[in-house]
């Protein structure tokens, strides 16, 4: 038999199978028995990739056994996975009764009915912030675990899911006694995640605190379960992890005193871990890589500043500011000093306070009451030298990581038990030598006979002690002045570091030392200096931390107001709205409204606050929000905690519903005349300007928004709001000017660059627009409205395909927005490709059948490609889905005047509210109801004026009766009136903004389409002369767009891009522009169609890429 166990060939047919040893052929696939061969095949049927590639090893089990004969495995060996099953389960006894269920019939729990079939979930062990930790039992293997599950509400919360995932990794991944292992992590039926892991039994490290009747009680045995969390920190931290809430209650003392550190939901793999550093230790020839998580490397996990994670009494004053994004391992050794002055004096590093004033005192690194604890307790200096080290207020005075404390802690505790053993040597010395002290004690009564020699010379030593208790005097104070000078020095620069509240911490504690020097020395002119200084120094330093905390509140109100912009979502910022307030110490909803606005008043920030309480009002005021009680106690706030006149005047008119927009709109334009800028808030000037801009006033809203930059060059919103204005305006040029200023002040704002991209692209720019939206990208790889613009772009740079990518990512991103949706359709709009847009739009209108904006937005596009019988329906559906939508109201509206359903058009129009709509400053219902009533007053007499009885009055009242008349279907009559206003007016034909030159080229092809539709042509070649008359018109029009084109501005080339889209599917002109009807037109007319068409579409390439040159391609053969 050779070394792998098979038989010498020619002896048997049979060798032994290496997996299970029972007999096989020797011409057995990969050499394995029948039985291993099934075992493969059911592999196989899952990924045949993965198999062996023969076909034979998916035979049927019987059929092998049949052939080969009933395989028989070695004495010892387990037949088949059926012989498991048949054994019976092993339970071992509960060995404490310490792990107790909180919820025997958690309410979760009864949601699990389906739960997974390995698993049985039997109670409900502890509830916290992301997930429930139930007891379980592994049904296979007989086993006690623990089972994590997200809670419900955070089951499609992105980052919840994204943290909870990361907690399984961090933990499976983190091998070592300390850390509870993960054995699992899964999905339950319901979908929710779930994490299996070790179900500890014992109870937390706070709870056995709790039972100590004082902090010197069993010291010893709680500084050994100290040991062991800080040797499971340093293994952690040699990983490249960080806990970021380690506590007391997330430390797990076991019934047989194992230590585990518990929850790592939190945690953070530092920058330098990842796969590059786990390649590198492969090819170094380590063992042991960082850990890895799905977050390693992602843009998308990178902490916000302001946000705050943790717990404050042992947080590190970095962390309680919202610095997450530097932490590292030495916010963990602050956590385990405040664990250490637990334990050492009964209290964490910060303790007596409550909610919002303890995380003041963790951002100020307040320590003075920790330090004086530790200066009280009765420990070992080396204790207590190692707990002040890792409470250092700056992070670099601390130990690097856990290994350094672990090192100081452990030769502390090796150096006691010397000491215990030196001390039995001690005790058996002294008893020894006790006896030799009693036969000494006789010598003591001469030795007190010497004493009396002694006091002799004291007298003449009283001089000498005088002298230097004077001496001695005169040090104390130069000690107490130098700790003072030195405390000066810490002062001035505390007061040039710019809101760092470490120098104020360092200044603080040497004004300290100068107390300590006093020591109990009773000079009381000293000490009420001393105490005087210190009194002041603190005084200073919580007004520079109230003037930090007002500078990060109007910061975080800033960025709040920026995401907005980008995400558009009204509901994320009322809620980032609330809970900054909530942070600064404001609860506006819940709180009595007299306390907030005391707290608001006292700020030197007041101002900033109330113009934020204003933002968030107008929000709550909102066709989303709708929350109008929410937005009057904001105002209410914001007025009684900023009372300045001209700021509440601009509060009152804004928020004054009675008196119409143009009285509100005299009252700004008066506000903006007497606006101090320099005095003013810039967030009033710019409020100001958007209410100017939003009642149609953008130009009075540039001028002012000027003023304010050329006060405030670098005010970010300044400059965004102006070049939003000017882009607006069809200014685009300029505008790129301020949103790059703008993107320079904040380099990551997605206002900024959104508007700067958007601008490059209407100016003319696609590479560089498409540049900026890939920067943007990066930042916000996950916002659907970055990968939309970016589409634009690269639509403008004549790549459809990567356009119709970046807008399928978006969709991806957020399939139930519809804001997604409308904007991709509006960047079709905007190029003239109007099927593209419908179809977006019918998509939108599909997935979101019951948003009536989502049919108003159809509506629109349907109306602007010509079909107005369309656009009709869609707007009454959006009327019928939300009868207060004012701007549905309004355009249907106008859409019934086109259509001569005046009557219905007044009913429809006197339902908007009062005041512009949002899409068009410059459409009101007055002005279409007035022209809808001029329209109603001529209708009587268009049969009389088409019969030639009655004359037009003048030029404009016959386009208006060409107007009447197309709407009647009166096609014919409609194109002679249009003919003759023009002969009497060409102004009028000439006016593009107008269309009436269009609105005439389209009734004359349906005249010429319809010949005979109203009336029999009186002359032969009838239909020649109004297909002439048709052309004649439209090519004026070409003609005058590409002047237009070739002089104007971004405007005027996005306006002809929409204008000749339309031409090219506006259904009206079908019979004058499908081949399918030019077919029927004699061979010269359809020559000069077809030229004329291709004219249309060559000037529409060039509007949309300016870099197209000039060609002779737009004159006609």
């Amino acid at each position: 038999m050779d070394r792998t166990g098979s038989m010498e060939p020619g002896m048997f047919s049979l060798e032994i199978c290496p997996d299970c040893s029972g007999r096989r052929p020797a011409s057995s696939p990969a050499g394995l028995c029948p039985r291993c061969l099934l075992r493969v095949g059911i592999a196989l049927a899952v990924d045949p990739e993965a198999g062996l590639g023969n076909p034979g090893t998916n035979r049927d089990h019987d059929d092998l056994d049949a052939e080969l004969g009933p395989v028989e495995p070695p004495i010892g060996v387990l037949n088949e996975d059926r012989a498991i099953a048949a054994i019976p389960r092993v339970h071992l006894r509960d060995t404490s009764e310490d792990t107790r269920l909180i919820r025997p019939r958690s309410s979760e729990t009864s949601q699990l009915s389906g739960q997974p079939a390995r698993y049985q979930l039997i109670g409900e062990l502890a509830r916290g912030g992301m997930g429930v930790i139930f007891q379980g039992r592994d049904l296979e293997l007989g086993r006690d675990l623990a089972v994590k599950v997200i809670r419900e509400e955070h089951r499609d919360h992105p980052e919840m899911v994204r943290r909870f995932v990361e907690e399984a990794q961090i933990g499976g991944q983190l091998q070592h006694p300390g850390i509870v292992p993960v054995h699992e992590l899964g999905r339950l039926p319901d979908g929710r995640l779930f994490i299996a892991m070790k179900l500890v039994r014992g109870r937390t490290l706070a709870a056995l605190l709790a039972t100590r009747r004082g902090p010197d009680e069993d010291r010893i045995r709680f500084l050994s379960v100290f040991e062991q969390v800080c040797q499971t920190m340093a293994y952690a931290h040699a990983r490249g992890v960080i806990h970021r809430d380690l506590k007391p209650s997330n430390i797990m003392v076991g019934s047989f005193g194992e230590v585990q550190v518990m929850d790592w939901g939190l945690a953070k793999v530092l920058d330098q871990g990842g796969v590059a550093d786990e390649e590198k230790a492969i090819l170094a020839g380590g063992d042991d890589p960082a850990v890895w998580t799905l977050r390693s490397g992602s843009a998308a996990m990178e902490s916000r500043p302001g946000s705050v994670l943790g717990t404050p009494s042992y947080m590190a004053p970095e962390q309680a500011r919202g610095s997450l994004d530097t932490l590292d391992e030495r916010a963990d050794v602050f956590a385990l000093g405040s664990i250490l002055c637990e334990i050492l004096t009964g209290r964490p590093a910060f303790a007596d306070e409550a909610g919002a004033e303890l995380y003041r005192r963790a951002e100020r690194a307040d320590l003075s009451d920790a330090m004086a604890r530790l200066d009280a307790c009765d420990a070992d200096p080396e204790l207590t030298a190692l707990a002040r080290s890792c409470l250092a207020a700056a992070a670099k005075h601390r130990p690097r990581d856990a290994g350094v404390v672990v090192a100081e802690l452990t030769a502390y505790l090796r150096g006691v038990e010397g000491r215990l053993r030196e001390a039995e040597l001690a005790q058996a010395r002294a008893e020894a030598q006790a006896a030799g002290e009693r036969r000494r004690r006789l010598l003591t009564l001469a030795l007190a006979a010497s004493m009396v020699g002694t006091l002799l010379f004291g007298v003449t030593g009283w001089g000498w002690m005088d002298r230097e208790r004077r001496r001695r005097e005169g040090n104390l104070r130069a000690a107490v002045d130098g700790a003072l000078a030195e405390a000066s020095k810490k002062r001035e620069s505390a007061r040039a570091s710019g809101g760092d509240p470490i120098p104020w911490v360092e200044a603080i504690e040497a004004a300290r030392r100068a107390e300590s020097v006093l020591g109990d020395n009773p000079g009381k002119g000293l000490r009420a200096r001393v105490h005087a200084y210190l009194a002041e120094l603190v005084r200073e330093r919580d007004a520079a931390a109230d003037a930090e905390k007002d500078r990060r509140i109007v910061e975080r109100l800033a960025a709040v107001l920026n995401d907005l912009g980008v995400h558009n979502d009204d509901a994320k910022a009322d809620a980032d709205f609330a809970s900054a307030f909530r942070a600064y110490g404001v609860d506006l909803d819940r709180s009595d409204p007299a306390s907030a606005v005391k707290v608001l008043a006292a700020s030197p920030a007041a101002a900033d606050l109330a113009s934020a309480l204003d933002q968030w009002a107008f929000l709550r005021r909102g066709q989303v929000l709708r929350n109008p009680a929410g937005a009057r106690r904001l105002i209410a706030a914001a007025r009684a905690a900023d009372p300045d006149p001209w700021r509440n005047g601009l509060r009152d008119t804004l928020e004054r519903t009675n008196g119409g927009p143009a009285q509100r709109l005299e009252t700004l334009e008066r506000l903006a005349a007497i606006a101090d800028i320099d005095r003013l808030p810039v967030a009033s000037v710019t409020r100001l300007a958007t209410s100017l801009a939003f009642l149609g006033r953008r130009d009075q809203s540039i001028s002012l928004l000027r003023r304010a930059q050329a006060s405030h060059r670098d005010d970010f919103w300044v400059n965004a709001d102006l070049g939003r204005d000017l882009m607006f305006s069809g200014r685009p040029d300029e505008a790129v000017r301020f949103f790059a200023v703008a993107a320079s002040v904040r380099p990551k704002s997605g206002i900024a660059l959104d508007g700067l991209g958007k601008s490059l692209l209407l100016s003319g720019q696609p590479t560089e627009a498409a540049d900026v939206f890939r920067e943007l990208n990066r930042l916000r790889p996950e916002d659907a409205l970055a990968h939309v613009a970016l589409g634009s772009a690269r639509l403008a740079l004549g790549e459809p395909h990567e356009a119709a990518a970046q807008f399928g990512e978006a969709k991806r991103i957020k399939p139930d927005d519809w804001m997604v949706r409308d904007q991709i359709a509006i960047t079709y709009s905007d190029r003239g490709d109007w099927l593209a847009a419908i179809q977006e739009q019918r998509e939108a209108v599909r997935k979101f059948p019951r948003f009536a904006v989502a049919h108003k937005a159809l509506a629109h596009a349907l109306q602007s490609a010509g079909r107005l019988d369309e656009a009709v329906a869609e707007f009454r559906e959006a009327v019928r889905l939300d009868p207060r939508l004012s701007s549905a109201n309004l355009f249907l509206g106008r859409a019934l005047i086109e259509t001569g359903d005046y009557r219905e058009a007044l009913a429809v129009l006197a339902r908007v509210d009062p005041g512009p709509p949002p899409a068009d400053p410059y459409l009101t219902p007055a002005d279409l109801s007035s022209s809808a009533r001029d329209l109603m007053s001529l209708e009587g007499r268009l049969p009389a004026v088409l019969a030639g009885v009655e004359l037009p009055s003048d030029a404009e009242e016959g386009v208006s009766f060409a107007r009447i008349a197309f709407a009647r279907h009166q096609t014919l009559g409609a194109a002679r009136l249009w003919a003759d206003s023009f002969a009497s007016s060409p102004a009028l034909a000439d006016d593009l903004a107008s269309a009436n030159r269009f609105q005439a080229a389209r009734a004359a092809a349906l005249a010429a389409s319809e010949p005979g539709s109203e009336e029999s042509p009186s002359e032969p070649g009838s239909r020649a002369r109004w297909v002439k008359q048709a052309l004649d018109w439209l090519d004026a029009d070409l003609r005058a767009s590409e002047a237009v084109l070739r002089t104007g501005n971004s405007r005027h080339r996005a306006a002809v891009l929409k204008r000749l889209g339309r031409w090219q599917v506006d259904p009206v002109l079908a019979g004058i522009r499908e081949e399918s009807a030019l077919a029927e037109i004699p061979e010269p007319e359809r020559r000069t169609l077809r030229e004329f068409w291709r004219c249309v579409g060559a000037l529409r390439v060039e509007a949309k890429d300016p870099a197209v040159p000039n060609s002779d391609s737009f004159k006609k053969n």
